[in-house]
């Protein structure tokens, strides 16, 4: 059985970018081509491009849109953004692989799945401990009845380090305003 390699693009470069879905992204060549970056910061497209080898950087969803449409766009830009930028890129064909927390209202995520319907597309929202073999023995644990009914659940993960990111220091980002700071350069978002 052949398997078709998804173009992908990555929508905003922060922290969980570089991170995580880049380096995943590139760890299964043989599933996934990244043919582009979105970022309004214009040095953080460059810099992208070059350590992961992505062919091409925008400002913009829509200015990506202009000239590819991806398989699959994952959702990585400030979270006041999520549901605009998911929705443009399901109505433009692309499954999409959405950054956690889904969206800034619960009608916001609403629209999102309601959209992924309509457009026959996937969308699924990012929860990295889902499939931790801890968290699928805890899940065993309580689907096999012998613990009775659970009231609560309790998790403590141990693994704090500091933040030193555009998240953790502009209360805009926060407060649902339409910029973002990084590195000392403020960039505003487009759809």
């Amino acid at each position: 059985m052949t398997q078709n390699i998804l173009k992908t693009a990555v929508i905003g470069l922060g922290r969980i970018a570089w991170s995580d879905h880049l380096p995943a992204l590139l760890r299964h060549p043989e599933k996934f081509q990244v043919t582009a970056v979105v970022d309004p910061i214009s040095d953080r497209c460059r810099d992208t491009c070059a350590k992961f080898h992505v062919p091409a950087g925008y400002a913009s969803l829509e200015e990506l849109l202009a000239h590819q449409t991806p398989d699959l766009v994952i959702v990585a830009s400030p979270t006041v953004y999520h549901a605009q930028h998911t929705i443009e890129a399901l109505e433009h064909g692309c499954h999409v692989f959405c950054d956690k927390p889904v969206a800034m209202s619960l009608q916001e995520a609403r629209q999102m799945d309601e959209t992924a319907r309509k457009q026959g597309r996937k969308l699924m929202i990012f929860q990295p401990r889902r499939l931790n073999s801890d968290t699928m023995a805890v899940r065993s644990l309580m689907e096999s009845g012998i613990l009775g009914k659970i009231y609560q659940l309790k998790l403590y993960v141990g693994n704090y380090s500091r933040r030193n990111d555009w998240q953790a220091f502009d209360p805009g980002v926060i407060a649902g305003k339409t910029h973002y700071k990084s590195e000392g350069n403020t960039a505003n978002w487009k759809g």
